[in-house]
């Protein structure tokens, strides 16, 4: 009954012990070609300038609005303020709470974020392609419209606080910070992290 199992184990034990040929480079397949997909750019009537990247493998769509808003454009008393507005801006508009964005967010198997760099603001949705009329009415709609509930602002700036003193307790933190003022100097980019004063 044990035959089996020990001749498995010597052939395996033999293969392994074959060292490979290391004199010239393993064989490997060319690379499939890549092709980007089309890509079309145009303006709108309003002025707005799109760029429409078609990919039709999968049922998906993301919109993206990006504005001129990042932290280089900060007062310098308030840095952070780009931040906490794109954090805000899915917060609720005159005709959507917070809840029933979420909810009909949810309903339509989509999402909506809001990130800043030091550059550009950018508001994003993204779900179904099905959904797209949808989901760019609500992206329209955080973008146009966010009504900024002082509830949501107050509990932006206690949660925003404590992550800063979270984050400043790490060394890399510190580092990429002071890093940061010695290579920009004056220049906005020295900014990295707002600070507690300019959150209050």
């Amino acid at each position: 009954m044990l035959r089996t199992p020990f001749l498995l184990l010597i052939a395996s034990t033999l293969a392994m012990s074959e060292s490979p040929d290391r004199s010239k480079p393993p064989a490997t397949p060319p690379l499939s070609e890549y092709r980007l997909p089309p890509i079309h750019e145009g303006a709108l009537e309003n002025g707005l300038r799109y760029v429409l990247v078609e990919d039709r493998r999968f049922p998906l769509v993301t919109f993206r609005l990006l504005f001129p808003a990042g932290s280089k454009f900060d007062p310098k008393d308030l840095s952070g303020l780009s931040e906490t507005t794109g954090e805000l801006l899915k917060e609720g508009t005159p005709s959507r709470t917070s809840r029933r964005m979420a909810e009909e967010l949810a309903s339509l198997g989509g999402s909506l974020s809001a990130s800043s760099s030091p550059d550009s603001l950018v508001v994003s949705a993204g779900g179904l392609a099905e959904n797209a009329a949808g989901l760019l009415d609500i992206l329209a709609d955080a973008a146009r419209n966010a009504s900024f509930p002082q509830e949501e602002v107050d509990l932006r700036k206690q949660n925003r606080i404590q992550e800063l003193e979270a984050e400043r307790a790490q060394a890399d933190t510190l580092a990429g910070e002071r890093f940061l003022e010695l290579v920009y100097g004056q220049h906005p980019y020295s900014r990295s992290l707002p600070t507690p004063e300019s959150i209050r």
